[in-house]
């Protein structure tokens, strides 16, 4: 019985110890694979790690590059926005040295048929092309510069029963206007060189393309002339304007120089105009001495001027007025009024009654005579760039001790291209 009892402890202690031993190698393993799967996770973090770090290195050079291009955009916004606001769509020019530069430029032709009462004649006869260069030099410093090439003829009336046309002759060059303006303020520039004579309304704005007519009424022909004042000056010009508190504008222009007719005198004049914004009017008062001709000392001159402009929705009326005094040969009147109704923005129809007394010739001292003129036009602006013109001239002449009275008829067919 104690035999058995013992060989029964034994057992259970057998079995106890191989049921620790299998516990324990189990809890090893258990172990050991927690403590692999504890490394690999260190690993894989590690590793996730890594690739978070790459990945917001990659965000953040994104980022920066991002920004980089945003600003970089906004500048050239700024440049298109600054370059739109100067020239709009237009083209741009590439400077030597000057800050800016703006080239520019027209192209004027016209066919011409006159009736005389013996006898007519037609002729292609205007072509003019004149290149136009403006240059901001530095800040306050401008230049401007037109050089024409022209190949023209006005109508002979010589004989004025039987008009014709001159030689068209070989092309013409000219600079019709070099200047240097100097900016001290907007009530002051001051400019030399050769500039357009600052009178009247049509002689300011002179180019064709912003004229219903460019053949200026009778008073500012022939082109380059001084019927009564001359179109250019070469010599000093001092204009400024400054604006009101209600919106209107009072400008100035005072001038000294010489012209084509005469390069050894000089002539003195100045213009002073009042614009009246809210209801579209502009007043202007205008004065010029000099001398008609160099080779005759009492060829003085002084002229005396108004001009009227009313501009605002669809009528466009220029009115002017001048008369001279003359200490050779008789005085000189001219009146024109222009008035103008603006059909549509492409279609405007107009009427000129333009009068001149043309005096005396200042060297011959043989008189020229009086002219009325009745020209009704219509002009179709295809774009802001092509202007098309026809129109129509009733010309009367009064007779003088040379030539009879005589009435012309004139059509003529126009067209200005400009860029």
């Amino acid at each position: 019985m104690r035999t058995v009892q013992v060989c029964l402890i034994l057992a259970a202690a057998w079995i106890l110890a191989a049921t620790t031993s299998a516990r324990a190698e189990t809890n090893a393993e258990r172990l050991q694979r927690l403590e692999d799967q504890l490394r690999r996770s260190q690993e894989t973090v590690q590793t996730l790690s890594s690739e978070l770090q790459e990945l917001k290195r990659r965000l953040e050079k994104s980022a920066e590059k991002q920004s980089e291009q945003s600003e970089r955009l906004d500048e050239l916004e700024d440049v298109a926005t600054s370059m739109e606001e100067r020239i709009g769509s237009r083209a741009v020019v590439k400077a030597f040295d000057a800050a800016e530069l703006n080239l520019g430029g027209f192209l004027d032709m016209a066919a011409t048929h006159v009736e005389g009462e013996d006898d007519g004649a037609t002729n292609f006869n205007r072509i003019v092309f004149e290149l136009l260069a403006g240059a901001t030099l530095w800040e306050d410093w401008e230049l401007f510069v037109a050089q024409a090439f022209l190949r023209k003829s006005g109508i002979d009336f010589s004989d004025r029963t039987n008009p014709d046309f001159a030689d068209l002759g070989s092309v013409a060059t000219d600079t019709v206007i070099a200047w240097g303006n100097y900016h001290y303020s907007d009530l002051l520039n001051v400019r030399a060189g050769r500039f357009i004579t600052p009178h009247g309304i049509i002689n300011i704005e002179h180019f064709p393309f912003v004229l219903l007519d460019p053949e200026q009424p009778q008073f500012l022909r022939p082109f380059s002339g001084q019927t009564i004042f001359p179109n250019f000056t070469d010599g000093l010009q001092v204009h400024g304007q400054t604006f009101m508190a209600n919106g209107d504008a009072l400008s100035y222009s005072v001038y000294g120089g010489n012209f084509a007719g005469n390069s050894t005198d000089f002539n003195f004049g100045g213009r002073v105009a009042y614009a009246l914004g809210d209801i579209g009017l502009t007043l202007g008062l205008n004065s010029t001495y000099g001398k008609r001709a160099d080779s005759f000392s009492d060829s003085d001159y002084v002229v005396y001027g108004g001009d009227i402009l009313y501009d605002k929705g669809p009528i466009l009326w220029k009115t002017e007025i001048f008369a001279t005094s003359e200490n050779r040969g008789s005085d000189r009147f001219a009146f024109y009024t222009q008035p103008a109704w603006r059909i549509s923005d492409m279609w405007t129809l107009y009427y000129r009654f333009d009068y001149l007394d043309a005096g005396d010739d200042p060297i011959t001292l043989s008189e020229i005579g009086q002219s009325t003129e009745h020209v009704g036009g219509v002009v179709f602006d295809v774009n802001s760039n092509v202007r098309l013109r026809a129109k129509y001239t009733f010309k009367q002449f009064e007779d003088t001790a040379t030539q009879p009275e005589a009435d012309a008829h004139i059509l003529q067919l126009s067209a200005t291209f400009n860029f």
